[in-house]
Parts: C-alpha cells; structure tokens; sequence
C-alpha cells in the first residue's frame, strides 16, 4: 500500500513539473515572436507632403565640357622636320604646329610647273596655226585638255605643300601632343589634340515643366562643386527640343572662362535658374527622396509599412523638391531612417 502511495506522487511529481516545462516553453516562444516583431519594427522620421508657394526659381546640374576640341590630323604623309609645340602650350590660331620635310613636293611642284609652262607653250603655237589650217581643231582641243591637267597637277602639289605645313585651326591649349621629330606621318596621322577653354559649355537636363519657363539668350548663374563660392555667368545657348527616357530636356549654358581659366572641362557644377514670379505646389525635403534625382523614389508609409515608390519631380531649390506626380497632399513621406528600410518594412514615426 505504501509503495502505490510512493509512486502515485512520483507520478504526480513528474506531471507537475512537465506541466511547468511546457508552460515555459510555450512564454518563451511567445516573448521570442514579441522580440521578433519588435525588432523587425524600424524607427523613422516623417513628414507630410504640403503644398507651398514656391518661386519658379529652380537648379539643375550638369558637368562641363570645352566649347571646342579637335584632334589635329596630318592630311599627308611625310617626316616630321621639327614641332613648335608641347603638351600645356597655349596657341594662337593660324600658329604653325608641325612641318613636315617637304623635298619630295618640292621636286613634285618643280616638275609640274616645267610641265604646265611646256603646255602652254604647246597651246599658244597650236592656237596660232589652228587659223592658218597647220593643225586641227581636235588637236587644238587635245592640247588645250593637256593644259588644263596641268594647271591643276600644278595646284594638287601647291596644296600638298600647304598641308605639310600644319597650323592651329583656333586658339587653344595643347592637350596631347603625339610626334616627335623625326618620326613619320602616315596620312590622317594624329598630331596634337587641342581644347579651347577661353569659353566651357554646361550640359544639364530640366523638367517639361522648367523647360517652358527657359529662352535661348536666358542669363544663368553657374558655380563649380569644387569652386563654390565663386558664381560664373552663363548664357542658354541651347534649348532640346526633345525629351530623353526620363523626360527630361538638354539645355546647353555657354559659360565665359576667366584668363586663368579657373574652370576645367569635365568639373560638375550647379545652374541656378531665376525668376521673378511663384506658384503653388507639392514639396517635400530634399531628405526624402531615396536614390538619385534621376529615378527619384520614395518611401510613403502606408497602413504602418513603408512602401517605396517612385515619383516625378520637377523644381529643385532651398525649398525642397517639387513632386509632380505620384504623390498628394497628405501623404507621410520618410525624411531619416532610409539606410535600414526595404519596401513592406513595419515602420515606428518618431521625432527627431
């Protein structure tokens, strides 16, 4: 009888404490979903999409390249018989670049001019006997043709003794130089690369809606990233008049380069476009937008998840960024916490 007691609370001993394990682990699978959800949840700073007054005043940015380069070709072939540049010269228009050995030409012209004055000489007596009937009007002709080809051999080699002699088409500075003298110059042979920087034109891309507001002629103000506090003057040289996949327009701004030619070709800057009058839109920071102004998007928090789409934007100022489609009025857009957020995130809103 003692025995059955025993073991009954054994028995009940064992139930009580696998009751108690099972409750545990059951809290502890709970606590660990908690956790879970808890971490899973991402902290982020938010606003709502406003509408403001805004000036039609907007930037855009670009790089800038030389208003003119070329890489300077020798139309002959020929020995190089001395250069009169180096890499980093400064040149003047019509200055003499290279000059190739010219002997062989020399000989060529020579000959020619012996050949076109025999010709002449042949003409002139065939037109004095052509009346008295001592030769016929065919070989009249015949001599004549002869004449003609070569005057014009003559003219061919005069060029060719042009084209040895090869000049700058501009003024520039030597970028490249590719000979040496002594070397030989097969026909199209490269020489030097020169780039005019007197002058630098911006390439930048503008919105539909910026587009219209531009004319050719239009001041700009220009500044350099590296050079930020000076401010350059532009002109709009030229307006797109098509957009590209983003629906984005060309504009060109010609850009006057002071004598120490501060700027350089392939620097990125900002154009500041301005106008005197404003107009009401939807803006948001600057922050908000996730990636780059060229396939702009953002994060909206929809139903406490963050969902990223993306939007069309327009102006771009101290004002923000002008949202042209794809959001209203309302919406809460994500301006701090981006790093750690993927589309669907469960988001928390809290204040800076």
């Amino acid at each position: 009888m003692k025995k059955i007691i025993i073991t009954i609370c054994v028995l009940g001993v064992a139930g009580l404490i696998g009751f108690t394990l099972m409750s545990n682990k059951s809290e502890m699978e709970e606590q660990a979903v908690l956790a879970q959800e808890k971490n899973e949840t991402v902290s982020v700073v938010a606003v709502p999409v406003a509408k403001a007054a805004i000036k039609n005043n907007f930037s855009s940015t670009g790089n800038f390249i030389s208003f003119r380069e070329i890489t300077i070709a020798s139309l002959v072939a020929g020995k190089v018989h001395h250069i009169n540049v180096s890499q980093g010269d400064d040149i003047a228009e019509g200055q003499l670049i290279v000059k190739l050995d010219t002997d062989l030409i020399e000989a060529d012209l020579l000959a020619a001019d012996a050949s076109l004055a025999k010709t002449k000489r042949d003409l002139d007596r065939y037109e004095e006997l052509a009346p008295r009937g001592g030769v016929t009007p065919q070989q009249v002709d015949e001599v004549r043709l002869a004449y003609k080809n070569a005057e014009s051999k003559v003219a061919t080699v005069k060029k060719q003794l042009s084209n040895a002699n090869i000049k700058a088409p501009f003024n520039g500075t030597v970028n490249a130089r590719y000979v040496e003298p002594g070397s030989f110059l097969a026909a199209g042979g490269k020489i030097i690369e020169l780039v005019d920087v007197s002058s630098l034109k911006m390439t930048v891309a503008v919105s539909e809606a910026e587009v219209l507001k531009l004319k050719k002629g239009q001041s700009v103000n220009v500044s350099a990233d590296v050079l930020s506090d000076v401010v350059f003057n532009g002109k709009v040289i030229f307006i797109g008049v098509k957009a590209d996949n983003s629906l984005r327009y060309p504009v060109e701004i010609l850009v006057k380069n002071s004598s120490t030619k501060t700027l350089k070709a392939g620097m990125y800057g900002t154009a500041e476009f301005t106008f005197s009058d404003s107009r009401e839109a939807l803006v948001i920071p600057r922050d908000a937008i996730a990636g780059s102004l060229k396939e702009p998007k953002v994060y909206n928090i929809l139903n406490g998840k963050a969902v990223l789409k993306g939007i069309t934007i327009g102006s771009i100022g101290d004002f923000g960024v002008e949202v042209l489609k794809g959001l209203e009025a309302g919406d809460q857009v994500i301006t701090d916490g981006q790093i750690n957020l993927s589309d669907g995130s469960i988001v928390t809103v809290t204040s800076r």
